[in-house]
């Protein structure tokens, strides 16, 4: 099915891309951007320390790593949901919760560090205090997914638990 086609297919309501698909597709694309944002101001450090020959911080390299697992994360559940309905995206809500959590290390971590200091015209610490906001909104973005996803999960299925025949 041609991409035009599934648009086509939204207008005249006969299939193709629904509205909790095109909101699921936009609200990945943020997460990519975020995370990518993340990404680049902290690899930017570990590279510097890098170059003058310095070890790199675990705490960075954590941040990296969180950072690198939610864009791509969020990259398969644009594809996911591109092909299909948003309730197999909502299936991966475990994932989606595991990853806020770990959001919620990296900006507790950073912002304990950064929120409270002072930055006095020092660059350094300016930069990180805007990392650690982007990782705030990272949370929250992965926050809302996971409990949209959880609430789909449970609320959206209407099929009986035991063998899941029966429509409730």
């Amino acid at each position: 099915m041609a991409l035009r086609d599934r648009f086509d297919g939204m207008r005249s309501g006969r299939g193709g891309l629904k509205w909790d698909n095109i909101l699921n597709i936009v609200v990945r694309f943020l997460q990519i951007i975020m995370a990518c944002v993340v990404i680049g101001y902290y690899a930017s450090d570990l590279n510097a320390a890098r170059k003058v020959q310095k070890y790199s911080d675990s705490k960075w390299v954590f941040a990296v790593v969180v950072g690198c697992m939610a864009a791509i994360t969020a990259l398969v559940l644009i594809i996911i949901g591109f092909f299909s309905h948003y309730t197999i995206v909502a299936y991966l809500f475990a994932w989606e919760w595991i990853l806020f959590i770990l959001w919620a290390a990296v900006t507790g971590l950073f912002g304990s560090m950064y929120f409270g200091e002072n930055a006095e015209m020092d660059g350094g610490i300016e930069s990180m205090k805007t990392a650690a906001a982007f990782d705030c909104v990272n949370l929250v973005l992965w926050f809302l997914t996971a409990l949209v996803g959880t609430i789909t999960f449970f609320l959206g299925r209407r099929r009986s638990l035991h063998t899941g025949r029966a429509t409730l």
